[in-house]
């Protein structure tokens, strides 16, 4: 089966042609014409588990190398641009103080130049996570807006 997906005119085919989901159509409210695409399902990104396992968010880099998504369990999965698990961390709460997670993850986006990740939560804050240049540098929170 597959699904037809606006893009904008802005999109190359070699970059739309990778993005196999997405979050975000910018341009389309803006009245630039728009392209469509015809996708077809290629692999799951996540191994099936006995439980349901929630997405909260998901997005793809600015150069669509990367792809961030964050289920309910609060570990934000990098993955590359053919859907392989790169690496992971885990987020963290607002409140260091408490001892249970009770927030979520609401919403995710890369920055310009694909090394940080904002990351915005219920408990009303939004950490920027330094990603570095290699899959496996550390990740570090860098900034944070309350």
């Amino acid at each position: 089966s597959s699904v037809n997906i606006v893009f904008p005119a802005a999109y190359t085919t070699a970059r739309a042609e990778r993005l196999f989901l997405s979050c975000r159509r910018p341009g389309i409210a803006a009245g630039r014409p728009a392209h469509t695409m015809q996708l077809r399902y290629l692999k799951n990104l996540h191994s099936p588990q006995d439980s349901m396992q929630k997405v909260m968010a998901i997005t793809w880099s600015v150069n669509a190398q990367k792809l961030a998504v964050v289920g309910v369990d609060k570990i934000v999965r990098l993955m590359d641009e053919n859907g392989d698990l790169q690496d992971r961390f885990s987020t963290k709460p607002a409140d260091k103080d408490k001892p249970n997670k009770t927030y979520l993850v609401k919403a995710m986006d890369f920055s310009p130049d694909s090394t940080k990740l904002a990351i915005a939560q219920s408990d009303n804050i939004v950490f920027i996570y330094k990603l570095g240049a290699e899959w496996k540098d550390k990740k570090s929170i860098c900034n944070k807006f309350a």
